[in-house]
Formats: C-alpha cells, structure tokens, sequence
C-alpha cells in the first residue's frame, strides 16, 4: 500500500492542530504501509499511489480532489471542517452557493470521510451528505507522557510554576475569543500566547489586558507550548466553538485542569472531565474559570482516552482496512 498524504494550502500555512493530527497521521501511515510520503508537487506523481489522505474542506481544494480521483486513486478525507462558523467563513470569501456545491462535490469524491467526531459527522451528514466515514478523533502524541523529554525554550521561562492560568490559541476574533476572558477574569493572573492572525484584534486584547493579571507572548514552539501547558495552574479555552480542541486534549494529558467552551464537540468528547464555558457570556467564562481552579487535578485520564496509540491510531488502521477492501 502506497499512501500519499496531503493538505490543504490555508491549512498547511497555519501551524494549528490540524497540522499536528496531519503529522501524527503521516508517522502512523509510515508504520503501516510500504511507501508514505507528504506529497510535493516537484517531487512525486500520483500514479506511484494507491492511497491520498488528505486534510481540509475548504473551497482551494476541489481541483485537487477532482485530479485525485481522475488518476483512480483511493481518497480518504479528514475534513477539518467546523459547522456554522465554517460556512460563515468560507462564504465571506466564496459566493454561499458556491460553497456548499464545492464541498458537496468533494464530499462526492470521498471514498473514506475521517471526521473527528460525532458533531462533526452529523453537521456535515445534516447539511451536505455523506458516504462511507469512520471517526478518527483527535490525538496526542503518546511521547506526551513523558513530557520532561520537551525542554522549555525563551520566554517565558521564568513565570513560577502553578501560579498562572493559561490560555494558547491563535489570536482570531472568528474564533478563539481571548477578548472576552480578558474582560471576565480581570484580577486573575493569565497567560495568553499564540501566533497572531488578526493584528488589529491581537492590539484590541492586548490594551484591554489588566497589568501585573495579564502576560501576552506572540508565539513559543511547540515544545516550550507544552512546558507552559504542564506549569499552567488551569487552561482556559474561550473559543466560540472547538472541534473538539488539541490543547485540552493536552492538558488533561498533563494534569492539568480545562475551562473550556460549549460551542462545537467539545461536550461528546471531554464529558465530565472539564469545566464548561459559555463563551458568550462573561459571567459563565469567570465561573467556569474559578471552577477549574478549585477543583482537583485529573489523575493522567489522558493516557486512556487521549493518546494516538489508545484512541486514533487503531480507528485509522479501520479506515484504511476499509478502504481496501480488507476489514
């Protein structure tokens, strides 16, 4: 079995989570097949593959999917894809009715669709359709458990462990609504990191902050992400939706309480192991917040639930059984 894994452009560009499932996608491919590879243009050819994974349903991708299937490939899809909001934000870029013909149509030419979640299959099924699936959820590297292997690196090292609250996303006002857990937890001591998408909304955040409650850092790799995520006191994830939310998946891994929001999948996947969030309203964030910092920390739930290895690595070697016909 050859298989060829691929992403969509907007996708590959913007260092999220999605990035990191691709990854811990390809590093499981590379286990089971003969032949893997992130496919390049400049490099590689279709007809040496059986297989495309590929990632992302926005509209940039539809050639792509139409070249796929013309060279009689397999096409297994994770969507990536976040209901409402999604539609919303697509729209504003493509005419509404182009939107949803183009990802019905590449929906179409799916042979295997690797949705998340529940939330996220049923959104797609109720308003374009779909064929064969298997849930593939989200994971975490299992190297996670031995998380003194991850070195912190720059700032800010020097923040005192357990004496903050931490909240690490992209600074986005579509969807990760720091603005509002700026003002709902002013006297509380935060820490907000994250690459910024939106200067303006990023500057709006920033001149909002409470000085000597709030720090802001721009970015931190992704090793030094997952030392603050383990000193954190408590994550907070505000956002209006998460389909479900890789950092949670993290700190609840490490230890480490979660607040986070209602919006999207997040109640299928994390039950009764966070603390919940409306994130419209400034009152439940402040609630939920001083609730995930009273409460004990989960004992390691992650190993169980959460690791590539228990959760999604067997389900996407499922997927591709049944994909050839071997399941």
């Amino acid at each position: 079995m050859r298989v060829a894994v691929t992403a969509s452009p907007v996708m590959a560009q913007s260092g999220s989570g999605g990035m990191t499932t691709l990854n811990l996608s390809f590093m499981h491919h590379v286990e089971q097949a003969e032949y893997v590879r992130k496919f390049n243009y400049w490099e590689h050819r279709l007809e040496d593959f059986d297989i495309v994974h590929h990632f992302g349903l926005g509209n940039e991708n539809l050639p792509w999917f139409r070249k796929v299937k013309e060279h009689g490939l397999k096409l297994m899809v994770t969507p990536m894809w976040w209901g409402e909001s999604f539609r919303k934000f697509v729209a504003s870029r493509v005419p509404v009715q182009n939107t949803h013909r183009n990802i019905r149509e590449m929906l179409q030419l799916t042979d295997m669709l690797l949705p998340n979640s529940q939330g996220e299959l049923c959104g797609l099924a109720a308003t374009y359709g779909v064929g064969e699936y298997q849930i593939v959820p989200c994971a975490v590297d299992d190297t996670l458990l031995d998380h003194s292997r991850y070195k912190m690196s720059g700032f800010p090292a020097y923040l005192p462990a357990y004496t903050y609250a931490l909240c690490l996303g992209r600074f986005d006002p579509r969807q990760k609504n720091q603005m509002a857990l700026v003002r709902a937890c002013p006297k509380t001591e935060i820490l907000f990191v994250g690459p910024i998408g939106d200067g303006r909304y990023y500057n709006e955040c920033y001149n909002a902050r409470t000085l000597g409650w709030h720090t802001f850092c721009h970015d931190v790799t992704h090793t030094s992400a997952i030392n603050l995520i383990s000193r954190a006191s408590v994550v907070i994830i505000p956002s209006l939706y998460e389909y479900p939310s890789l950092v949670a998946m993290e700190a609840l891994t490490l230890g480490v309480n979660v607040a986070i929001t209602t919006g999207g999948s997040t109640q299928e996947v994390f039950g009764d192991t966070v603390e919940y969030l409306n994130p419209r309203s400034e009152v439940s964030i402040h609630k939920a917040v001083h609730r995930a910092l009273d409460r004990p920390p989960p004992l390691a739930i992650g190993k169980d639930r959460f690791t590539w290895s228990k959760s999604a690595g067997p389900l996407l070697n499922r997927a591709v059984r049944r994909i050839n016909g071997t399941d």
